[in-house]
């Protein structure tokens, strides 16, 4: 692996955003994508990525957890406390937190959660091919929530999973004051992700570091929304002079596929991030990646 992984989330998430990271990879502009296991095009964005990827390109791969929209990848009513009667999740980030402090619920979120995650799993490996070793993420980052991450760490436990990457999702804040010309850029929702992910990675690092799963230094949550071409290419140099001092890979994340209106169904819901994913900050993030490419 390069000593900097420009990752794309979200393939699969529609056909439209599966095609521009597809045609990313295909430039030799991404290293690696996140797929989503539960979206209605899944197949179709499968049969794509078969067909288009071009001979020779091999991106890494991730599974891209997803509890926030979509239906769920096993048997409707096996997880009423995530989705309603007809398998859509109905569940929100807000909400996963609240089951992680809820005592008389925690332990059936947990075990529902741990149904979804391994059809989710067996899902994508049943038609994708990871490599000898998986790499997890998840949609909106729910795996660093407490709960998400003990369900998902017993279920790679119980399913003997070879897994060899699960993304930590913590910004080193400091790099962020380096520029005080873009302070006022920075989004106050973007601030809070940071603290309340960063606080939650300090248990899931241990949590991490036990089984041996390596560690990325990431770079995308703050900026998540307008990872615009002026601030990464300012603040990319300093990352990778950290990232080479401490001997780690530098995860770069851009969300460059958008939705188009039409391919707004039920299975986008309240928790869904539709106004970004239809937003111009997805195009920007697009320009951001072919250009840091160059």
């Amino acid at each position: 692996m390069n000593q900097i992984d420009i990752h794309a989330d979200d393939y699969a998430l529609s056909m439209n955003a599966s095609r521009i990271i597809l045609e990313a990879v295909n430039k030799e502009q991404l290293h690696s994508t996140s797929i989503l296991p539960n979206m209605s095009c899944f197949e179709e964005a499968a049969k794509l990525w078969k067909k288009e990827l071009k001979e020779g390109r091999t991106p890494f791969l991730s599974i891209h957890l997803n509890f926030m929209e979509g239906y769920s990848c096993c048997e409707p009513g096996k997880l009423p406390l995530l989705t309603d009667e007809n398998g859509l999740f109905n569940v929100t980030w807000l909400g996963l937190v609240k089951y992680n402090y809820n005592r008389q619920k925690r332990t059936e979120v947990k075990h529902q959660l741990k149904i979804e995650i391994r059809a989710q799993i067996r899902k994508v490996t049943q038609v994708y091919c990871l490599g000898e070793k998986l790499r997890i993420d998840s949609h909106q980052h729910t795996h660093m929530i407490p709960l998400v991450m003990e369900a998902l760490l017993e279920v790679i436990d119980e399913e003997k999973l070879s897994v060899e990457f699960i993304r930590n999702t913590r910004e080193d804040w400091k790099i962020y004051l380096v520029k005080p010309g873009f302070y006022p850029t920075y989004r106050l929702i973007n601030i809070i992700k940071v603290i309340l992910l960063n606080w939650y990675s300090l248990r899931n690092r241990k949590l991490l570091k036990d089984r041996d799963f390596p560690s990325m230094i990431f770079f995308g949550l703050l900026f998540s929304g307008k990872m615009d071409y002026e601030r990464v290419s300012c603040l990319l140099p300093i990352l990778q002079k950290r990232c080479h001092k401490r001997g780690k890979i530098l995860e770069v994340v851009l969300h460059p596929g958008g939705l188009l209106e039409e391919e707004i169904g039920i299975e986008f819901n309240e928790a869904s991030s539709v106004d970004f994913y239809l937003s111009e900050g997805r195009k920007i993030e697009k320009d951001t990646l072919e250009r840091i490419k160059e």
